[in-house]
């Protein structure tokens, strides 16, 4: 069996997991094959999926663009907290599409302003490294093949 099948899935090695399809082979990672029966979904079989599930949906067409947008399993990420039973994934009661978008988009919204500080961060501290090397050594002091790898002392900001 190849190692890309998609009867052929894998957990490493120190996982004791057992199987009695038999297993594939790779170093440093157990394979265990197994059959996939699910098959994908349209757009429209998974809203109705959701709303079977108890997913109350006040615009369907709004939700099959932000399905086809996000994806179905991008968005479960933020759908779970709001199951009641996470092994039939039946929804809590009153549970709406909108308030999964709600979160996700307030989620979305922070990525981007700590991500944002990260950059700003990021170009302060090679800001200051690129002053630090070019006043203390020379403005070409990243091509110069005596520093790379050399250790530098760097004071403190």
């Amino acid at each position: 069996m190849g190692i890309w099948s998609k009867t052929c899935t894998f957990a490493h090695n120190r996982s004791r997991h057992t199987s009695s399809h038999g297993e594939c082979n790779r170093p440093g990672l157990r394979f265990f094959s197994m059959e996939y029966t699910k098959q994908a979904l349209t757009l429209i079989q998974q809203i109705e999926t959701l709303k079977q599930r108890g997913l109350i949906i006040d615009d369907e067409a709004e939700a099959l663009t932000i399905l086809d947008r996000t994806s179905y399993f991008r968005l479960a990420d933020y759908w779970r907290p709001m199951e009641v039973d996470k092994t039939s994934h039946i929804f809590k009661p009153n549970t709406h599409f909108n308030d999964i978008l709600t979160i996700y988009r307030f989620d979305t919204e922070l990525k981007q302003i700590i991500f944002n500080a990260i950059l700003q961060i990021e170009i302060t501290v090679r800001s200051k490294m690129i002053r630090y090397f070019s006043e203390n050594h020379d403005p070409f002091w990243f091509a110069d093949q005596g520093h790379q790898g050399a250790a530098c002392k760097v004071p403190r900001c």
